[in-house]
């Protein structure tokens, strides 16, 4: 049936009749017309979505998106002429306070922030992008009473622009006086008013640098959005002025004047779920095989690494945030790190955890500042160029993953940025007259290549050779070497599986782009079947955040005395000597605890089992393996917490007196010899200490101390 028959002259196009308009309000937004008359006046916003409108009326939806500020009164009236609010006697009340909103607009209607320009202005927009500022929410006045002190008349002057208009004339007719005046207070002519100022998704562009724009919300827009939330904004593009040396420039700044705001990616504990997502997450998890299928779909393209992908589905799930009575916060978060040679897929592996992850931010550790990780204090363009302080990436990444690849390439300063973030899931800040402390409370995955460019096992002095300080490195829960070595049936296997993913994936680009295909539909999704992750990644995101916001696991008696135990025999390995080196600290038992937490959630259980501990320690005694063994076999905590095992501190110190008493390298063997230290071990010791500049051989062949 043709609606469009009202023919405006402001409006230039047809539009549905205002009968028909309310008839649509109270048939598409019935929802949100009984809450708005429920609850007004602290709910002033009805939400009207843009598909539902085109799907009624294009005129309509045609002068919403190019005429929006002439149409809003007419929505408006629409508004309180339908359903229960015709029968209210506030009528002129509502059409001066309440808001439309447009949500939900169609794909085309969908702009990059650089794409905005002259031919949007004043019109509908919507962009996505990630908000890297936010204002404090501050009253705004839409509307001032004057009260003239002559006559005593008050006059109403509605305020636009940047600048406080008063009014010039007393309005009374008896009296037309320039004043005095004086301002009536009251709360009726205010707003709450925001602003943002969001960035781009940085994949969202290619090649250029990533824009931002700034965003003016009110009401309940308002304390919506946090720094590092990625979000849709629907709303007008507006221009503002710019002024360069006091005297107004030619060129405007772009403006967005917010009619919604949608979270897209929200941190796993803000996640929203439906009732049939609920459903789908509850029966998946009556799967026998539920935690072999997660730890397959964390990253499907990479062939093997079962451990790793263990490892970092656990960290997913991470374990429970604890506050104790006395204040104390214990964190949940698990920390990880992927060391070894180059071309061992550890920058996929980071790339995947992000990408599952519902707030995961990738940062490179040779392009990354501390201000870049943490916080930098920045002009505030929100805010008359006032000093504040700006998230870095583990601000935007509280709630999720902080994923830093490269982190031997960072700073020193840079890495040392990261230990409150690691320990206390805070960042601590104190810039330009800005004191206070950020939320920071994300996981953190670091990977690394060797400083030398290949990684050497038989020099145990793991950190140095990472470049990673030893307090980063005392932090990680969990640690694991890839190495590259060669084996025929692991290298056989791991070619077949990348020759495959390639092949499927040309095939589906051949499907999707060729003038002439090769292959058919079936062909391509049975041969994109072969090589899907079980679990799909939107359920796997959603099931992660179920767990995450809905289960608590607690260790029984039994479970206790088990964790206990397992630390204890480790720590028994010390032996009798009592300089012996100790094999691990009391921090790898909240490590374990937080694993076993971790694989907990991902049975949606709440209650740890033996199933769990037995998971945890199987991890972490592979870890210890690979990074806490000294040169002697014996685990020793500090290879990992110091950089050197105790029993190369002992051997370097020998070896360093050795020097001093008999300098020519053969006597120096032969002293070590008596010691219990072999002839290659003594010449490697020599080497790596000649490396470091702590010793220096002469002419005649003899070593001297520095």
């Amino acid at each position: 049936m043709e609606r469009d028959l009202w023919d405006l002259a402001d409006i230039g196009v047809k539009i549905p009749y205002l009968k028909d308009i309310s008839d649509f309000i109270e048939t598409y937004c019935a929802d949100e017309l009984y809450t708005l008359a429920s609850e007004y006046p602290d709910k002033t916003s009805l939400y009207i979505k843009h598909v539902d409108v085109l799907k009624f009326s294009p005129g309509l939806a045609y002068a919403i998106e190019n005429k929006f500020y002439k149409i809003e009164p007419i929505l408006k009236q629409a508004l309180v002429d339908s359903g229960v609010m015709k029968f209210r006697n506030d009528t002129d009340e509502l059409l001066e306070t309440v808001k439309i909103r447009i949500t939900s607009v169609i794909p085309a209607l969908k702009q990059s922030i650089q794409d905005l320009g002259k031919k949007d202005i004043g019109k509908l927009v919507c962009v996505d992008g990630y908000a890297r500022l936010v204002s404090d929410a501050e009253p705004k006045s839409v509307y001032s009473l004057f009260e003239c002190l002559r006559c005593g008349h008050v006059t109403k002057v509605y305020q636009s622009g940047g600048k406080f208009i008063e009014p010039t004339y007393c309005e009374d007719e008896t009296c037309g006086k320039k004043g005095p005046f004086t301002e009536v207070e009251t709360s009726d002519g205010y707003v709450d008013a925001q602003r943002l100022k969001i960035q781009e998704l940085p994949d969202s562009t290619t090649g250029t640098k990533t824009q931002d724009i700034i965003v003016e919300c009110e009401e309940d827009l308002t304390n919506v959005v946090k720094p590092g939330d990625r979000i849709t904004v629907v709303g007008i593009l507006k221009l503002k002025p710019k002024y360069a040396s006091g005297s107004r420039s030619t060129i405007n700044e772009k403006i967005i004047y917010a009619l919604s705001i949608e979270k897209k990616d929200m941190g796993f504990d803000e996640y929203i779920l439906t009732q049939s997502d609920e459903d789908e997450i509850i029966q998946l998890s009556k799967d026998p095989d539920v935690e072999t299928k997660i730890i397959q779909s964390i990253a499907p393209s990479i062939y093997g690494n079962e451990d790793i992908k263990e490892a970092l589905a656990l960290q997913l799930f991470g374990g429970v945030k604890k506050i104790l009575p006395d204040g104390t916060i214990q964190r949940g978060e698990i920390h990880e790190q992927l060391i070894g040679d180059p071309g061992g897929a550890k920058t996929r592996f980071l790339r995947r955890v992000v990408q599952i992850s519902p707030r995961g931010i990738y940062a490179s550790g040779r392009q990354t500042s501390a201000a870049g990780l943490t916080a930098a204090a920045v002009k505030d363009p929100l805010n008359d160029g006032a000093w504040t302080l700006e998230g870095g990436a583990a601000v935007m990444a509280s709630g999720g993953i902080l994923a830093i690849d490269e982190i031997g390439q960072a700073r020193e300063d840079d890495k040392s940025a990261l230990h409150e973030v690691m320990e206390n899931g805070s960042i601590s800040v104190a810039k330009a007259g800005n004191v206070t402390t950020l939320r920071a409370e994300c996981a953190i995955l670091m990977a690394g290549n060797p400083v030398n460019g290949y990684f050497d096992q038989n020099d145990k002095d793991y950190a140095k050779q990472m470049g990673i300080p030893p307090a980063l490195w005392s932090r990680v829960a969990l640690s694991f070497i890839m190495l590259d070595t060669p084996e025929d049936e692991k290298d056989s296997a791991i070619a077949s599986h990348i020759l495959k993913n390639h092949r499927i994936g040309g095939m589906v680009q051949n499907r999707e782009r060729a003038k002439n295909p090769e292959f058919t539909e079936s062909e391509v999704q049975e041969a994109i079947k072969s090589i899907e992750a079980p679990i799909s990644e939107e359920l796997l995101r959603k099931y992660i955040a179920y767990s995450r916001m809905y289960i608590f696991p607690v260790a029984t008696e039994e479970m206790i005395e088990e964790m206990k135990g397992f630390y204890l025999d480790v720590r028994r390995m010390k032996g009798a000597k009592q300089d012996s080196p100790v094999p691990i600290t009391p921090r790898s038992i909240e490590d374990l605890q937080r694993l076993s937490e971790a694989h907990a959630r991902m049975r949606l259980s709440n209650v740890i089992t033996y199933d769990d501990v037995k998971a945890a320690k199987r991890l972490m005694i592979e870890s210890l393996k690979q990074v806490g063994m000294n040169e002697d076999g014996y685990l020793d905590a500090g290879v990992s917490y110091l950089g050197k095992s105790k029993s190369q501190v002992e051997k370097t110190e020998l070896l360093l007196k050795c020097i001093k008493d008999f300098s020519y390298e053969m006597d120096v063997i032969n002293e070590m010899r008596k010691a219990g230290v072999n002839e290659s071990t003594t010449k490697e010791y020599l080497k790596r200490l000649s490396q470091k500049g702590r010793i220096y051989q002469i002419d005649n062949g003899a070593w001297k101390t520095v």
